[in-house]
């Protein structure tokens, strides 16, 4: 996964190859991402839409992995992630629902898809179960690790890249938290200093 280019602090151009096991070719998508945030009730959510083609109109080339995989057609796309602290998601039953204990809040992250991976043979509910648990996978992943850097602090190579923050989208998200929650940046209240960058928007 990489951007093939930057659009402000908060969207870009991205390339994600996806490996296939055999005898199926890898799927590569190409698609723009970007984030809005509704941070006064406590939710964020990422668009995805499509790239009109032909390719060779942009500045960027499509990686060398691209070469030989089946690119996936993409129609829409994208994720919301809602922050409630009412209900906690159990990590044996992604179905589970029941009161929080704790006054810490739950975050319940929506992801949603609709696109064509061009698999012949293989029928459409079959796929779309496997898809719904693979994203199931990737986010219990995802909180796994939040929680270990809860525990252990950021990796040095996270803290860098904040630090470094080349698009100003560490210090933008810092102003939009101490605007929208309390006065409290978290973990990147070291760039409230900062002053906007000129390739803000």
């Amino acid at each position: 996964c990489c951007f093939l280019e930057r659009k402000g602090p908060f969207g870009g151009i991205i390339y994600q190859k996806i490996h296939f096991p055999f005898p199926y070719r890898n799927r590569y998508f190409v698609f723009e991402a970007t984030m809005i945030d509704d941070l006064k009730d406590g939710r964020i959510g990422i668009a995805v839409h499509r790239i009109p083609k032909p390719y060779d109109q942009y500045d960027w080339t499509l990686p060398e992995s691209s070469v030989g995989a089946v690119e996936v057609t993409l129609n829409l796309g994208g994720c919301v992630c809602s922050s409630s602290g009412r209900t906690v998601i159990h990590e044996n039953d992604d179905n589970d629902e029941t009161p929080s204990s704790s006054s810490s809040p739950s975050v319940r992250v929506t992801n949603f898809v609709n696109c064509d991976v061009h698999l012949r043979l293989v029928p459409t509910f079959l796929l779309n179960y496997l898809t719904r648990k693979l994203i199931w996978y990737a986010m219990s992943s995802f909180r796994k690790k939040a929680s270990e850097f809860v525990r252990d602090g950021l990796p040095d190579a996270y803290t860098r890249r904040i630090r470094e923050d080349p698009n100003d989208t560490y210090a933008q998200l810092a102003r939009r938290l101490v605007r929208y929650n309390g006065g409290d940046a978290g973990i990147f209240r070291d760039k409230l200093h900062l002053p906007p960058s000129s390739s803000s928007n």
